[in-house]
């Protein structure tokens, strides 16, 4: 369970290293490029009807397809973040850094779920008319105009807005447009949810009525909203707020429930948010999943896992958290949630939604423009203007529509630290294992940059006579078995084949993404089955071939690397099964936590009679079946199927380890080793990928381009289509895209 704790923003800057950082904002000051739609905006107001001029002030973007607002969201986008690359002294004109496409609003219309009305003079001089204001009070012009025809408003809202301007209008207490010149009823806030719940917040100036005045017109409004003609409206809630100012908070002056539940609640992602009168909560629900979807997958590695959400580890950093969706939504995947926000009923509110999570909470009051924090963020340390560590870097923007039909855009950002970044995700926390072999402990396969080697000699090499004997032998029977290929059936030549994908399965498919990394889950018969045909492609048993693979990662390229590359081609090809293993292998290895295998009685039933099911599967099956089938000679039967396809699967696997740590593009980490190489690719069923692999071990498909020349991806896909496999583990499109921004050769392109 990951912790939410809210603290004060002085605190964070000399105390905090957070892994993940997020800052939201509400008071961005936009820049708008109007060079799109001035063509289509009449350059002159006077001709406009009032209905026409409030969309003008509210929807500026109304007259435009929804496909021309999202490019001109885009540019602005790319204008802001320019201009930000110009304060840092980047190379000016558009971002380094990729700026995706502006992520659509699901919907277009009628999207808010909640608006605040005003109260004042209308077209026809009421005084007591509720609406959005046209014209300004410098100069003296605003006029109140009804918003039922804006294409962003629900029509819920606006229904109560009519009812609640019919009452004012009975009322025999005046509107209170100017505070020194008295009157009582102000604006109304409603709130709605995706369910159709509503609460209506009326804010009220008491002026000098006596408490007992004040009882009956509160009376009024509550028989009106709910036995009157405003019932029609249905309110769930009915607060009122009595102030004195423009605007005060629920400590200040406290929300008076007048009728009905105290909360509405939302759902977003699966997660349930309790919503309060004055609580932040994004105005655009629909939309807010696909915010906090983008945020959630740029925090944290995205992974394609429909039952449940495995921990990355770190912190996230909330900034103007509010209800605290996005770090409970993220929450699942960090070890810790650190959210800031000022309004205490909001916090009341995230205490509610966090359940069970630890809150700590401070009050702060955020202040200052997104911009100015940026530059701050991805400036050099300044001591004096108290910005120490390291500056961060922006690596990719991703703009989300939350507000169609206005020039509003939410800009998610990711931004990396400028120190040395490890290539791996960081250390993830154990958990307990599930039954039945479906564990949800992430494997013990995180590099670990804190391993150091030993100083001083080398340990002698020692020769295993015995293994370089056997493999000697093998390869001379391989290649007498290759010259058996003409004078062989054509049945067998298949037969070859077949053992050789099965047998590639079972380590691809098997030991790799499915026993050394978890990447993706299976059901008894498809386990089974694997451990059949990694028995069949004899490389070790899954235990020690998935042990020895973690190491691989853990200690990539160390002393406790078994097959470590930088010791030349030919070890990490085959020498390092032709020597005793190095001490520091045996002593990391056995600090790996080989619980969920251990856990797995599939695996361990395997390694229990391994050496039978070897001799099986590997020499006596693809011998039997073309002998006794089709009447194959005993020899080809044995040297073709059995000897030649069991070394070239192994060589094949052995490339993986060599060649794909030595020859290829390194497009997602040009610090480590392993490389894309295609050749490896192919003849191993898609695992020659290896730089995307080693950068995100987790992901299913090693590799970000689905079933190109990647058979063992297609083969995982097809079982979960059949039913006997799920939770396949994939990297976000926008990890990737920020991932080789920050740390690729530029060598190749994303997708």
């Amino acid at each position: 369970m990951a912790h939410i704790i809210f603290v004060a923003r002085s605190s964070i800057c000399n105390h905090l290293k957070a892994s993940h950082l997020l800052f939201s904002t509400n008071n961005q000051r936009e820049l708008l490029s109007k060079q799109h739609w001035k063509r289509k905006k009449p350059n002159s107001s006077q001709h406009l009807s009032w209905k026409e001029r409030l969309a003008d002030v509210v929807t500026p973007l109304w007259r435009l397809s929804y496909e021309e607002q999202l490019e001109v969201k885009y540019n602005k986008q790319e204008s802001i973040l320019s201009q930000l690359c110009g304060d840092l002294k980047c190379i000016r004109g558009k971002p380094n850094f990729p700026v995706l496409p502006v992520l659509p609003s699901p919907v277009q219309n009628g999207y808010r779920n909640k608006s605040t009305f005003s109260v004042n003079k209308g077209v026809d001089g009421n005084p007591k008319t509720v609406g959005f204001y046209v014209g300004k009070a410098r100069g003296n012009n605003i006029v109140c105009v009804n918003a039922d025809h804006l294409l962003n408003m629900p029509e819920k809202h606006t229904l109560v807005a009519r009812c609640y301007q019919d009452f004012i209008r009975l009322s025999p207490l005046e509107p209170c447009l100017l505070f020194h010149t008295g009157g009582h009823w102000r604006e109304i806030t409603i709130r709605t949810n995706a369910q159709g719940h509503t609460m209506a917040i009326v804010y009220f100036h008491p002026q000098a009525l006596l408490p007992e005045e004040k009882a009956v017109h509160k009376a009024a409004l509550v028989d009106y909203f709910t036995r009157g003609p405003g019932s029609v409206c249905e309110l769930d809630s009915l607060f009122l707020q009595e102030s004195t100012m423009t605007r005060c908070s629920h400590e200040e002056s406290p929300y008076q429930l007048l009728h009905g539940v105290p909360y509405i609640y939302e759902e977003v992602l699966g997660f349930k948010f309790r919503i309060s009168p004055e609580a932040f909560f994004q105005v655009n629900q629909a939309a807010a999943e696909v915010l906090y979807r983008t945020v959630r997958d740029l925090c944290t590695p995205s992974y394609h896992n429909e039952t449940e959400n495995i921990p990355c580890g770190g912190t996230l950093l909330d900034v103007c958290c509010g209800t605290g969706a996005i770090g409970i939504i993220t929450s699942p995947r960090v070890d810790k949630v650190i959210g800031i926000e000022l309004v205490e009923q909001a916090v009341e509110d995230a205490t509610h939604n966090a359940d069970s999570t630890i809150l700590v909470y401070v009050s702060c009051k955020p202040e200052g423009e997104a911009m100015r924090n940026f530059r701050e963020l991805c400036c050099a340390p300044d001591h004096q203007k108290k910005l120490t560590g390291e500056a961060f870097t922006p690596t990719l923007a991703v703009p989300v529509d939350m507000f169609p039909h206005t020039p509003h855009s939410k800009s998610t950002t990711a931004m990396t630290e400028t120190r040395t970044i490890s290539h791996h995700a960081p250390p993830q926390k154990q958990q307990h294992h599930h039954q039945n072999g479906h564990n949800t402990t992430p494997a013990d396969d995180v590099f670990d940059a804190t391993y150091k080697e030993k100083e001083g000699r080398k340990p002698q090499m020692q020769l295993v006579w015995r293994n370089i004997i056997l493999m000697f032998l093998l390869h001379v029977g391989a290649v007498y078995g290759f010259t058996l290929i003409p004078s062989a059936k054509t049945l067998t030549l298949v037969w070859t084949a077949v053992c050789y994908a099965i047998s590639g399965l079972g380590i691809t498919a098997g030991a790799h993404r499915l026993w050394s990394h978890r990447t993706y889950k299976a059901s008894f018969p498809l386990r089974v089955f694997l451990a059949f045909a990694n028995s069949m492609a004899f490389q070790n048993d899954i235990y020690e071939w998935a042990r020895d693979h973690r190491s691989h990662h853990k200690y990539s390229e160390t002393d406790a690397d078994p097959h470590n590359a930088k010791r030349g081609f030919f070890f990490s090809h085959v020498g390092w099964l032709l020597v005793r293993k190095h001490p520091e292998v045996v002593e990391q290895g056995k600090k790996l936590d080989l619980s969920d295998l251990k856990a797995d009685p599939v695996v361990m039933f395997q390694r229990r009679h391994y050496v039978l099911s070897l001799v099986l599967l590997c020499f006596a099956l693809p011998t039997l079946v073309p002998w006794y089938c089709w009447g194959e000679s005993l020899e080809t039967a044995y040297f073709l199927p059995g000897l030649f396809r069991y070394a070239l699967s192994l060589n094949a696997t052995w490339l993986v380890n060599s060649a794909a740590h030595m020859w290829g593009n390194r497009p997602y980490d040009i610090t480590i080793n392993p490389r894309e190489n295609r050749v490896v690719s192919f003849s191993a069923m898609g695992e020659g990928f290896h730089n995307y692999h080693h950068t995100f071990p987790f992901d299913y498909g090693t590799s970000e381009f689905g079933w190109r020349l990647n058979p063992t991806t297609a083969f995982i896909d097809l079982m979960c289509f059949l039913g006997l496999a799920w939770d396949r583990k994939k990297v976000s499109k926008e990890m990737i895209l920020a991932r080789m921004q920050r740390t690729g050769s530029g060598s190749n392109k994303s997708g």
